[in-house]
């Protein structure tokens, strides 16, 4: 069961804002998690932008030094390489079809979270834009939206937010990540009741 139009938009909204906040755009992380406080109400602090976030971001994130959350999934999810990298190729492919990524982008980027975030926000808000979300179609769209967001985000992003959390310095990338953390457990329990009515 994929809920309503305007739920799938204002999730999609969430996740491209998630994908812009892991491109260097911090106050997407605080929007994120302002607009993931109105799905989950009194659930989530909205970090406020201070001196110290931008620092803290680049330390987590960017270098220049060791990275201490990297994100990347081939750093937490350990499995077939090859499988990655395929996966990760037509990730990149679908967000660079869909105007969300350049097909120049440094090809180390692949794997990346911005990548995968925005493809989540792209298949959302194409299910979203069906006529009748009734069809064999969104029936499809909706599975390889339960099974990405299984196998390639919930299978390592929480070890990735408990990093951000541990190593940050600023209440912003804390608040950010637990927002982000609180938004994946709820999408989690959707696939697992949607799991038991199958």
């Amino acid at each position: 069961m994929c809920g309503s139009r305007e739920a799938l938009l204002q999730k999609a909204e969430i996740y491209r804002e998630l994908s812009e906040y892991y491109s260097g755009v911090l106050r997407s992380g605080k929007a994120a998690a302002q607009h993931i406080g109105e799905l989950l109400p009194g659930r989530v602090v909205v970090p406020k932008i201070d001196v110290d976030s931008a620092y803290d971001y680049n330390r987590l994130f960017l270098g220049p030094c060791t990275l201490l959350a990297p994100p990347f999934e081939a750093f937490y999810h350990k499995v077939n390489p090859q499988l990655i990298e395929s996966e990760n190729l037509l990730v990149r492919s679908a967000c660079v079809e869909a105007g969300m990524a350049s097909a120049e982008e440094d090809d180390a980027l692949d794997g990346h979270i911005f990548y995968s975030l925005a493809f989540v926000s792209k298949l959302l808000e194409t299910l979203a834009g069906l006529p009748s979300l009734q069809t064999k179609e969104a029936d499809g769209l909706y599975c390889t939206y339960q099974w990405f967001l299984k196998e390639h985000i919930l299978a390592w992003l929480y070890d990735h937010l408990r990093d951000v959390r541990r190593y940050s310095v600023s209440a912003f990338c804390k608040d950010v990540a637990a927002a982000m953390n609180t938004f994946l457990l709820s999408e989690q329990e959707l696939i697992a009741l949607d799991a038991c009515e199958a």
